[in-house]
């Protein structure tokens, strides 16, 4: 569990300006379809950068996290074949 909550903390610090990024696409979108009455037809260039920066940011986090999580169970694995010598 601290592998993950480490895992998490440094991907968010490290791509902090993904999040921002992704914060102003949020916002575009959130205020375009509160003021206007949403139409599929009319898709914003916002709306297409909401959904990449959502897919990137998921599989970033995920192959992060994937990655940290081996790192901890290899140094796990390491002390417990160097403390049985």
């Amino acid at each position: 569990m601290i592998g993950i909550s480490n895992a998490l903390s440094f991907f968010f610090i490290e791509s902090s300006w993904y999040l921002l990024l992704y914060a102003v696409a949020l916002g575009v979108f959130i205020i375009n379809n509160w003021r206007y009455e949403y139409d599929f037809v009319d898709i914003c260039f916002f709306d297409y950068l909401l959904v990449f920066y959502t897919i990137l940011i998921l599989i970033g986090s995920f192959i992060y996290i994937k990655v940290c999580l081996k790192r901890v169970y290899t140094y796990r694995n390491f002390n417990r074949d160097y403390e049985s010598l």
